[in-house]
Order: C-alpha cells, then sequence, then structure tokens
C-alpha cells in the first residue's frame, strides 16, 4: 500500500499563498476524524483529508475545494501560538452553495500574521482527486456578490452600487457568474482562483486601470473588454495567472500582458500598443470559426510586441477534427496578416487588392475559409 499523502497531518501542512492552486490525491491519506466535532458551519467530524497552512494577509480569503472530483468538506482552523497542538475550528462546510455539486468552500477574514490551517477533507470516507484554490480579495476591491447574474443590479455589488471608473472591482467564488449587456467601466478588475470563472460580455466592458486573471479564467459573448487605460501611469498591467480565455479584446492605451491569453474572437488594436514580450498569445480555432488579429483600426492602430501562435482547425469529417498550429510568429510586422488598407469604399475599408477588409466588430462572425486575413 503507498504511503499516505506528505501532508497527512497538521504538522506536515503544506503553505499555501494568495492565487496559489494545489491539487492531491487522498486516496490513501487517514483518518482525520480524532481531530474533533467543529461546531462552527456545517462541516461537523471531518473525514479522510490534507492539511494546509495560510498565514494571514489582512484580506478577506477564499478557500475553494469546487474543482476536486469527490463529495468534500472543508475545515479552517486558527493556531493559537502558530502550533497544530493549539487549533481552534473557525469556521467549516459541507456542500456549500459557491460550488455546482457537493463541494466545500468557504471566506473568512484573515488578520495580517496570524497563521491558519485547512482541513481539506472528504464527507464519510470520499476520498479522490483534490483541487484547492485560495484566493485573496484586494483591499478596497468592490466584490461581486452574484445574488443573480445581472452586472447593472446594484444589490449584486457588495457597495451596492455598480462600479464606476473610479472603483477596482473583483470578482470571487459566486454563485452566478456577472453577465454584461450595457456599457460599463471599471478601474482594476480581477478575478479569482477557482473553477474557471466566468463573466459574459454582450455589450462593452470598460477597464481603466489593470487587469488580473486567475488561471482558467473565460470572458466571453459577442462583446468587448476595451483596455482603456485612463488610470494607468504609463503601461497598463494585463496579467493572467496561468491560462485565460478571451473573446474580443480591443486595446485602446499601452497594455504590458504576462500569462498565457487565448483569443477566441479577435484581438483589436484599437489606438493602443500591447507588449506581449513576456506573455503567450494565442489566436484559437474551432469548428466554423478562427480568431483573428486586427490592426486595421479607425482609430491611430497600434503595434504588437512578442510571440503570437494561431490555431488552424482542419475538419476530416465527425470526429476527426485536427488542431494545426503556426510556429509561433516573432515581432513580425503584422500587416503579413492581412491587405493594406489604401481607401475608404463604399461599405468600408479596401485594400490594396480591392478586396473588403473587416474593420473591428466583435459583433460580427469569426473569420472562415476564403477571408482576407
Amino acid at each position: 500500500i503507498p504511503p499516505p499523502p506528505v501532508n497527512d497531518d497538521c504538522t506536515n501542512a503544506i503553505t499555501l499563498t494568495c492565487g496559489d492552486v494545489a491539487t492531491e490525491n487522498t486516496t490513501y491519506a487517514l483518518s482525520d476524524a480524532a481531530t474533533g466535532y467543529c461546531s462552527a458551519g456545517t462541516g461537523s467530524t471531518p473525514g479522510i483529508g490534507v492539511w494546509y497552512k495560510f498565514v494571514g494577509t489582512g484580506e478577506d480569503v477564499q478557500v475553494s475545494l469546487c474543482g476536486s472530483d469527490f463529495d468534500t468538506k472543508l475545515h479552517l482552523y486558527e493556531a493559537t501560538g502558530g502550533t497544530c497542538g493549539t487549533l481552534t475550528c473557525l469556521d467549516s462546510n459541507d456542500d456549500g452553495s459557491l460550488c455546482s455539486a457537493n463541494q466545500s468552500a468557504l471566506t473568512f477574514t484573515s488578520t495580517i500574521g496570524a497563521t491558519y490551517y485547512i482541513l481539506a477533507n472528504g464527507w464519510s470516507a470520499s476520498v479522490g482527486n483534490l483541487e484547492i484554490a485560495i484566493t485573496c480579495i484586494p483591499a478596497g476591491s468592490i466584490t461581486w456578490n452574484g445574488t443573480t447574474n445581472d452586472y447593472n443590479t446594484a444589490s449584486n455589488w457588495s457597495s451596492g452600487a455598480v462600479p464606476t471608473c473610479s472603483e477596482s472591482i473583483f470578482i470571487p467564488l459566486t454563485a452566478n457568474n456577472p453577465m454584461i449587456t450595457g456599457l460599463f467601466e471599471c478601474d482594476n478588475f480581477g478575478t479569482a482562483a477557482s473553477v474557471n470563472p466566468s463573466v459574459t460580455i454582450s455589450g462593452t466592458l470598460s477597464i481603466c486601470g489593470n487587469v488580473s486573471l486567475s488561471t482558467g479564467t473565460n470572458i466571453s459573448g459577442d462583446g468587448a473588454m476595451v483596455l482603456l487605460g485612463s488610470n494607468t501611469s504609463g503601461s497598463g498591467l494585463f496579467d493572467v495567472a496561468g491560462n485565460a480565455s478571451i473573446a474580443c479584446l480591443s486595446v485602446q492605451s499601452d497594455y504590458t500582458a504576462t500569462g498565457s491569453l487565448n483569443i477566441s474572437t479577435v484581438l483589436a488594436l484599437d489606438g493602443g500598443n500591447f507588449d506581449a514580450t513576456n506573455a503567450t498569445v494565442t489566436l484559437e480555432s474551432g469548428v466554423g470559426f478562427t480568431a483573428y488579429f486586427d490592426d486595421f483600426s479607425s482609430l491611430a492602430g497600434g503595434n504588437y510586441t512578442g510571440n503570437m501562435t494561431s490555431e488552424q482547425l482542419i475538419s476530416n469529417g465527425p470526429g476527426e477534427d485536427q488542431h494545426f498550429v503556426t510556429s509561433p510568429m516573432n515581432n513580425s510586422p503584422m500587416s503579413e496578416l492581412g491587405d493594406d488598407v489604401s481607401a475608404f469604399g463604399i461599405n468600408g475599408l479596401y485594400g490594396t487588392d480591392g478586396v473588403a477588409v473587416t474593420v473591428d466588430d466583435c459583433t460580427a462572425p469569426s473569420l472562415v475559409e476564403t477571408s482576407n486575413y
């Protein structure tokens, strides 16, 4: 029989910090029932689990097991004196409403420097593949409550009002993901380290500050996230902690990107420069669509710096589709991706070969075969 995980007991708890996502198989872990009944929350007596610890930052902290594949429970302890011999149960959760299945999540306000122990365990004798995510909600941010999915509902925000360009927002793990159907602005924008945070944009969300996306974030819809940058000093930051996807991204100010960013419809330079020197940008392709890069803006256009990879899905019949991926284009002249714009025609822009060029439009269908891109 294989030995239990290294963090099977409290004294060997693995330290997690803000934004961390960790995985562990608990099949050979031992029972933690001897830890005792927890009167706080809904977790009662722990089952079979593994231990983690977290040092408080003074922020609200969200702990999620939503990405696990078995019925979980979650227990949070504070260690007086910082040792496992002095644990006090602060909260617990079993089958929380924040998770779509029988997994667990909880949120607590941390104290700077305090040591918290987290017991991620299973209901009864349940074991399996565990995923634990730690999200620290930035101080001063207005948080999404998610009572409904309407972005324009004031009660869905911690401030009781829909945010403006002067206010930073954060999308934590909630029961309902936001759907944006109008024209809105915010300062900084961030998402939680949880199971595939999702935002649907059918209108426009303009970002006046910086963007911080957790891994798995998916921003979909036929609307656009616009990098306005009106509150940034110099180049704004577009940080992806891992891998994230956006349908339509319009760059109207200078931004510097990190991490892996997938574009499913269009990356449009609408007057701003996009520095992806320290990022990986991929134009995705699927059945009936291929994302594209657009610098034919009716505004000033912009410069792209860094690598870019374009996928191409080749369909060979049902169940036999194949993905082909280009070698990354490294600082290539992006005008090579399409026609050089020479004149305005009756129906819009025309290239040097007389073929119409589609101007930035996130509501238009994605590119298909024979496109002039």
